[in-house]
């Protein structure tokens, strides 16, 4: 089943949501190539937006199929742009860590910047979950 993330935060501020594996790869689900990098027009946002869900789904998988794994998402609002480029955006594919982007590229990144929060959401994914 297709998972939703509702986030409230303050109007204009950048958002950016990375998905975190088990395996401690990191891929960029937002923005993306539907939805560019610009403030938020207001403080409430969902993910994948409504207008788009018939084409973006968030869907979780564990990085192995047989195995229970902590994953994560990154929530990050930033007043300034910050730029993730250098991650994979795993669009009309399924994204299962090993082909991510270094979280310790991530984190020099953030070091680098000012004026930004975050929030982790970790979860569990694998057999017996629903």
């Amino acid at each position: 089943m297709p998972a939703v993330i509702a986030i409230e935060t303050e109007p204009g501020v950048h958002l950016y949501i990375l998905g975190v594996a088990a395996d401690h790869t990191v891929a960029l689900f937002y923005p993306n190539k539907r939805m560019r990098d610009q403030p938020l027009p207001s403080g409430n946002f969902r993910f994948p937006p409504p207008a788009l869900a018939e084409d973006v789904q968030l869907v979780f998988y564990p990085l192995k199929e047989d195995e229970l794994c902590q994953e994560s998402i990154k929530v990050i609002a930033s007043r300034k742009p910050i730029d993730f480029s250098y991650l994979p955006i795993p669009e009309d594919q399924v994204y299962a860590g090993a082909s991510g982007g270094d979280m310790k590229k991530v984190l020099e990144t953030l070091r680098a910047t000012t004026d930004w929060n975050e929030t982790v959401l970790s979860y569990w994914v694998g057999p017996g979950c629903e």
